[in-house]
């Protein structure tokens, strides 16, 4: 090989590698160009991502204060159907007693009368008694 050819070649060569480094740069930025078009999408779907967290947030919040209402009006609800429930008790006890008394009022009448039959019995008896008693003297001494 002669001088010329070598510089030929040489020239070849630096032209090979200049155009390899120029492709590999061509490549880097196209690789570059590409992330950045990639970390783009990246942030705004990070983004997206985000604004759709804040209104699941927001959302959860309307639903736990729905919840709260909620949970208030059962128990509300439930104190109400509570004091129902005592007042039925109270009701039917104060019936029960109503009943008692009635009965106990049935009763003490009947006693009241069959006292007052036993009374005029008695009346009876001791007027029959003090006939008795003047008609026979010897019945004061025993009795």
């Amino acid at each position: 090989m002669n001088d010329y050819t070598k510089k030929i070649f040489k020239k070849d060569g630096a032209l090979v590698a200049k155009e390899k480094q120029e492709s590999q740069l061509r490549n880097a930025n196209i690789l570059g160009a590409a992330n950045l078009v990639v970390n783009a999408k990246t942030l705004q779907s990070l983004q997206e991502l985000n604004k759709t967290q804040q209104e699941l947030v927001a959302v959860n919040q309307e639903l736990l204060a729905i919840n709260q209402g909620v949970l208030d009006e059962l128990t509300k609800q439930t104190n109400i159907l509570e004091k129902q429930e005592m007042e039925r008790q109270i009701e039917k006890y104060d019936k029960d007693v109503q009943n008692q008394l009635d009965t106990l009022k049935e009763e003490s009448s009947k006693v009241e009368f069959d006292l007052l039959e036993y009374n005029k019995e008695l009346k009876e008896s001791t007027k029959e008694f003090a006939s008795f008693s003047k008609q026979y003297p010897f019945l004061n001494e025993i009795f």
